[in-house]
């Protein structure tokens, strides 16, 4: 078989096609460009998904006349010099490819010019041929046109989406640089739409406000500035009540490059962990600044994805960052007040002056610890409570200065009980019973593989586990808090919601939350007055009591304002 070197117009499509995947990454180019360029106003207008028109608009320093037709040449750029400057890039754009791979697939008009430089200059190319070159009036900065985007690449057209989804993959885009870039004022228009435009203060709280609207950005929390291990971290973050079903609100940017990195976007994660249920992720804007020579962004065409020299301390960076101020600020869980006042006044037979009411009262199972005015309250994390009543056997109400409160009592005693699992696990003390009767089990293939690949952890924790056989294990000795149990069911139980719970990412988590949701007091059970203060006192003394371990909320909040307006007081 020939063996033959490509001509020129091939190798633009292959370059194109490593570069711009679809109309976003234009954007992203022209975008990243912008800013290199200083500007600090930067207008976006897209037609047709991007396919009819793409324009991008700055007042950044322009690019000199008698450099423009050279910028549409391949590696041609202004940004490094030599191989070395590769290794300290401080820029967005740095290898010349964008412009000679966007021009080689469409029609680009581009006006620019310096500052106090006359004239401008215009250029026009399509597919990478230069149609026509002439001095231009025009503003300050650079106006880019692109039209016909594939036009001469049917292939690569065919395969993108509809106009929604491009202008989508659009928004997603500049939206994330404006988030990472506060200090830049950044509009989107898709077609006759203006799509947000954010005000260039410097605030990331003004940018989120912008793109996420204002009943959102007042649940996010300022990082402040963090400086660590060599890291600066500033950024915003959403408190645990404020989430979402999936973790695309994550915003990460290294030195105020916008990338995607799964180590950092972990991290982040990680930091809410015990604060979110299963399936929530939160919001996050999370800027990293960090010596350019320990970050490796030349590993991806599109320069999406960046490589660290040191990634275990840029983890223990973001963790650090994020985790106290997520504790420091966590919020009692707020329950919506939705009562349907048709129905109530159906059910009840209120008299013109209030008496005689009649109205379906809930099964309560009823208390008389306030006879003497004792009171239950937690003095430190928690709101002063008064607990007053068990409810159907499943929650506590009580109430305090702010509001009406109900604890579930099972998730308070699994996140009692787990964090106790934990520090036995930390000071390696583990409170087992020796079994007289060791337990023969006859596990599956799934259980086999889990207690195999754990054993040693399911040891630390009191529960010894040995092979017995090619698919038997024996069971010598249990925590103290099983015991009692039917340790049968036990056993089979804490496997099954281990492998129920992989969003605890940590074994020794995720086995301690297990074993907690397993022997918490459940619903159903009866609660003495004694049981449930030395209940509260271990919640108080938890270092998060506001959710169990798998993130679910310990107890919820009716601030007495919303009942007010409900009762039309306010």
């Amino acid at each position: 078989m020939e063996i033959k070197l490509l001509n020129k117009d091939t190798v633009s499509k292959i370059a194109a096609g490593e570069v711009i995947e679809r109309p976003a990454s234009v954007v992203k180019e022209l975008l990243e460009n912008a800013i290199d360029a200083m500007a600090k106003n930067i207008s976006i207008t897209i037609t047709d998904g991007g396919i009819g028109l793409i324009q991008v608009v700055d007042d950044g320093v322009g690019i000199p006349s008698r450099y423009l037709r050279l910028a549409f040449e391949r590696h041609a750029t202004s940004k490094i010099t030599t191989a070395t400057d590769l290794e300290s890039v401080d820029t967005l754009g740095f290898r010349g490819e964008a412009l000679p791979s966007i021009s080689s697939i469409a029609t680009v008009d581009v006006k620019t010019k310096e500052k106090n430089v006359l004239p401008g200059r215009y250029i026009q190319l399509k597919h990478g041929t230069v149609i026509h070159e002439s001095d231009a009036g025009c503003p300050d900065g650079t106006n880019f046109i692109v039209k016909e985007l594939f036009s001469n690449v049917p292939a690569r057209k065919k395969f993108l989406k509809s106009i929604v989804t491009e202008n989508s993959r659009i928004t997603e885009v500049v939206s994330r640089i404006a988030l990472v870039r506060p200090d830049i004022s950044i509009a989107l228009k898709l077609g006759k739409l203006t799509k947000f435009t954010t005000p260039g203060t410097g605030s990331f709280l003004d940018a989120f406000i912008a793109i996420y609207g204002v009943s959102v950005a007042e649940k996010m929390i300022d990082l402040q500035e963090y400086d660590g291990l060599g890291v600066k971290i500033q950024g915003i973050i959403s408190s645990p009540e404020c989430n979402k079903p999936s973790r695309n609100h994550i915003t990460i940017s290294v030195n105020n490059r916008w990338i995607s990195n799964i180590a950092i976007r972990y991290a982040i994660e990680e930091a809410y962990h015990g604060l979110l249920m299963k399936g929530q992720f939160p919001l996050a804007v999370v800027l990293l600044t960090i010596d350019p020579s320990l970050v490796d962004v030349n590993v991806h065409p599109a320069k999406r994805e960046v490589r660290f020299k040191e990634e275990s301390k840029i983890y223990s960076s973001v963790q650090r960052s994020i985790r106290p101020k997520l504790l420091q600020t966590s919020k009692i869980v707020e329950m919506p007040i939705n009562f349907d006042t048709e129905y109530l006044s159906k059910k009840s037979r209120i008299g013109k002056s209030g008496d005689n009411i009649r109205q379906a009262q809930p099964r309560m199972e009823e208390y008389s610890f306030i006879k003497d005015n004792t009171s239950l309250s937690f003095k430190q994390r928690l709101p002063k409570i008064e607990v007053i009543k068990q409810i159907n056997k499943k929650f506590l109400l009580g109430v305090g200065e702010d509001g009406v409160y109900l604890l579930d009592q099972h998730a308070v005693h699994e996140r009692i009980r787990f964090e106790e699992l934990m520090k036995q696990y930390s000071t390696k003390r583990n409170d087992k019973q020796t079994l007289l009767d060791p337990l023969v089990l006859d596990l599956g293939p799934e259980e086999k593989e889990l207690i195999e690949s754990k054993i040693e952890l399911f040891n630390q924790f009191g529960l010894e586990i040995e092979l017995f056989g090619k698919d038997t294990f024996v069971v010598r000795s249990v925590p103290i808090f099983l015991q009692n149990t039917d340790l049968r069911t036990s056993v089979f139980d804490i496997l099954n919601i281990y492998k129920d719970s992989p969003q605890i990412t940590k074994s020794e988590e995720r086995l301690a939350a297990s074993m907690a949701c397993h022997s918490s007091i459940r619903a159903g059970m009866t609660l003495s007055f004694e049981e449930i203060k030395v209940l509260l006192e271990n919640l108080q003394n938890c270092e998060n009591p506001k959710t169990c371990a798998h993130g679910r909320p310990t107890l919820i909040a009716m601030p007495y304002q919303d009942i007010e307006v409900k009762f039309g007081r306010c």
